[in-house]
């Protein structure tokens, strides 16, 4: 993923080296780590919004790190690339806007644009502390490290709920715990998301954080040999074709980047015990459990009515992005305009049955139905720019773009965070100098 590790930019080197730098990043860990984990709702389903971990963390970890940086240097390093990647925000937060007031719906928009702007407004301050942490490349493995212990552990709470048909939700108070899941012969593992799709890119893009930064010879590198046939399994058990195909691009465009670690040879050894066990693993189970074969056969059925492209829930998939087309090109003023953020279930209530989260599960149809043309020339120009990160931090943001052609992670706090590291990184210090903010 990003930012910054390979990227010495003059922001970089002015960042103070303190040792209380490292214990510092913690917060900002935690802070990363949080996002996505759209299960857990602080107001309990009581309120406009599901009020997440990181919605009310951030102001408070966001604040006390900007002051200690401020007690700790008397100011803060500015990115070079930083002004630029306002502006852009600045323009499509301002087209979202301009669609929310000619919107179908108003109301819902108001509330959906009101959302966005918080995780806009909060991700891009996080990638900033944590592109100028004195210790960053510590501090994205951390957070990746903690990201992938809080999906394992949502993903064992979903396993458990499954076997004991328990409720929905588990109430703790105030706070609603989501804990159903998607299910059939098998349940569809999300982590700390509410979709497994999403829950899916979120394990690719934690996974990457703790991977691409992990000290050589930590923890981290000599357990991977058993972490990732585990993250695999676990991804596998999302049954996301969106999330496979990220993961499939980031390990393909790493492979290529360092052949030297990752050889033809350890590639196979990988394919072939994997092979190897899976086939001695059914016939243990078929000797232990007669009626194995039975229910393989109907998860088989059920794995390939998922991955099926042109029919199953492929073809739906096909048939919303299709309907967002239609959507869009309704006219001039659709396609300049929109129909208004965050509105897209209005026009598939024949589909999801008046279910408020429907969408056309696409960011790029969807932006171009809600909010026109410029809307999404701008999402573009974002990726265009973010994919001028370092060479290593690369694979991770062509994986995320892949993914939002099918799917639309926009809602979610993580891909705004990802795209402002990347265009952090990728910023030329030749392109002016470095400023501080001071108190």
């Amino acid at each position: 993923m990003l930012p910054m590790a390979a990227s010495m930019n003059s922001a970089t080197v002015c960042a103070p080296t303190n040792p209380s730098g490292a214990r510092a990043g913690w917060p900002l860990a935690l802070l990363v780590a949080s996002m996505g984990a759209s299960r857990v709702d602080l107001l309990a389903g009581n309120g406009p919004l599901v009020l997440t971990p990181f919605l009310v963390l951030a102001p408070l970890i966001l604040t006390h790190d900007v002051r200690a940086a401020l007690r700790r240097t008397g100011g803060i390093p500015v990115p070079v690339g930083l002004a630029p990647l306002l502006r852009v925000l600045a323009a499509l937060l301002a087209v979202l806007l301009v669609s929310v007031l000619g919107s179908v719906d108003p109301q819902v928009s108001v509330r959906r644009f009101a959302l966005l702007l918080a995780h806009v407004s909060a991700a891009c301050v996080l990638a900033v502390l944590v592109h100028v942490h004195p210790d960053r490349e510590r501090l994205l493995a951390r957070a990746g490290g903690m990201g992938v212990g809080l999906w394992v552990a949502f993903a064992l709470l979903q396993v458990g709920t499954w076997f004991v048909a328990g409720p929905d939700a588990e109430w703790l108070g105030v706070v609603s715990l989501q804990l159903s899941t998607y299910a059939g012969v098998v349940p569809r593992l999300s982590g700390p998301s509410h979709d497994p799709n999403l829950g899916g890119v979120l394990l690719v893009f934690f996974s990457v954080l703790l991977w691409r930064y992990a000290r050589p010879g930590g923890r981290a590198l000599r357990w991977r040999r058993w972490l990732l046939p585990l993250l695999g399994v676990l991804l596998l058990f999302t049954l996301s074709r969106s999330a496979l195909l990220a993961a499939v691009v980031v390990g393909v465009a790493w492979a290529v980047i360092r052949e030297g670690a990752w050889s033809r040879r350890r590639w196979a050894g990988w394919v072939l015990g994997s092979l190897v066990a899976m086939v001695m693993g059914g016939l243990l189970l078929t000797v232990l459990w007669p009626t194995a074969l039975d229910a393989a056969a109907d998860a088989l059925l059920l794995v390939w009515e998922r991955f099926e492209f042109l029919e199953g829930s492929g073809g739906e998939r096909l048939s919303l992005i299709g309907r967002g087309l239609e959507v869009a090109t309704d006219g001039p003023q659709a396609l300049l305009l929109g129909t208004g953020y965050g509105t897209a279930h209005l026009f598939l209530n024949d589909i999801f049955f008046e279910n408020e989260y429907g969408n056309y599960h696409s960011l790029v149809v969807t932006l171009l139905a809600e909010a026109g043309v410029p809307a999404l020339l701008l999402m573009l120009w974002l990726f265009r720019r973010a994919l001028q990160a370092p060479r290593a931090d690369r694979p991770l943001v062509v994986a995320i773009l892949l993914f939002s052609v099918v799917q639309q992670p926009h809602t979610d706090p993580w891909i705004w965070f990802l795209l402002s590291l990347a265009w952090l990184a990728g910023a030329s210090p030749a392109r002016g100098p470095v400023r501080s903010a001071r108190s």
